[in-house]
Order: structure tokens, then sequence, then C-alpha cells
């Protein structure tokens, strides 16, 4: 069988960029370890908007958890849900809301620095069952860079889940966010 080599410059590229990943991904796990050791139970819980039925899990899941904080990124209207969580008895001083996420990349990198400045190092991370793989990895990319790791819930639904292709473009708009601090936006279709 004949074998081929790879030209001396693409062979150190390849070798350089593995070097890469893998040193980034040590570091990444090492920054999730030693956020898992600080703080081993949840310090608050997170709320991913684009479906409302995650905040009315939240809500009673909130209940569960009366010593937890909840931050919402990008939910539901707040007047609807602060009426919804009064409704089910969760103390409105316990709600945070954050507008400023327009997707699912931008959910992490506008909270991770806001809990990154709290000291806030293990959270609840509450979405969609079919959505739970892409918000995972971006809470090891985004998060894991801040030193936060999560637990996460899932809200069960009957959506299938997302394909490996969305996971894959929003992992690499994290990435691209955590060398540059900005990330493009995504794209239909």
């Amino acid at each position: 069988m004949f074998k081929r080599k790879l030209p001396r410059p693409l062979r150190w590229i390849v070798v350089t960029s593995a070097i890469a990943v893998l040193t980034f991904n040590l570091h990444l796990l090492a920054q999730l370890h030693r956020a898992h050791q600080a703080s081993p139970q949840p310090e608050a819980i997170l709320v991913l908007g684009g479906d409302f039925e995650r905040e009315y899990v939240a809500a009673y899941f909130a209940q569960e958890h009366p010593g937890l904080d909840l931050w919402i990124s990008s939910g539901m209207p707040e007047a609807k849900s602060r009426a919804y969580f009064a409704q089910v008895g969760v103390d409105p001083q316990r709600l945070n809301y954050d507008r400023r996420a327009v997707d699912t990349v931008t959910n992490f990198t506008t909270m991770g620095p806001v809990f990154h400045a709290q000291n806030i190092r293990h959270l609840y991370l509450i979405t969609s069952d079919f959505h739970l793989g892409r918000a995972r990895f971006l809470a090891y990319l985004i998060f894991g860079h801040y030193g936060i790791t999560v637990t996460p819930i899932a809200v069960p639904t009957q959506t299938p889940n997302e394909s490996w292709w969305e996971i894959v473009r929003d992992g690499g708009r994290g990435v691209l966010w955590i060398l540059t601090g900005y990330t493009v936006e995504k794209t239909r279709g």
C-alpha cells in the first residue's frame, strides 16, 4: 500500500494545532475541576431563554432550592415572567434578568463575566432537553474559560435533539469569542 507523507510545513501546522487544542482542553478541564472543588453544590440557577416552558420549570425548581438566586437570560417578557414567579411563590428579590443575549452563544458570553464578577463558580443550567448538547458544550468552553461549572437540568420536550452541525458551529463561535472577544452571528439555514 502506498503511503504518502504530508509536506513538512503542513505536518508542523497539524502537530502545532493538535498541541494547541490539547493544551486548551487541559486548561479548561483544570479550571472546571477547581470550580467544582471550590463549589461542589450550585450557587445559583441560570435559565436560558428561547422557550417559556423553561421558566415555568425553573419556577418550581426554585421552590425546591430557596437559597439560590435565579438568572434569566433573554426569556419571556420580564413582566410576564415576574408575574408567573410571584404566582408560584418565588421571592422577586431572587430574580435577575439579562436581556443582552440574542442566541445561545451570547447567553454564555454575556452571563460569564457577570457570574465571574460575583464569584459564582457553580450553576444549575436549565434549558430544553433538545438544546442540552449545545448548551453544555458552550458552558464547557465559555463558562469553563471563567472557571464556572454547571449542573444541567433538562426540560422535557418532544423536539428532536439539535444537529451536530449546530453544536460545532456554535462551539466555533465560542472559541472565536474566547480568542478575540468577538463572535460572528449565526446564519439561518
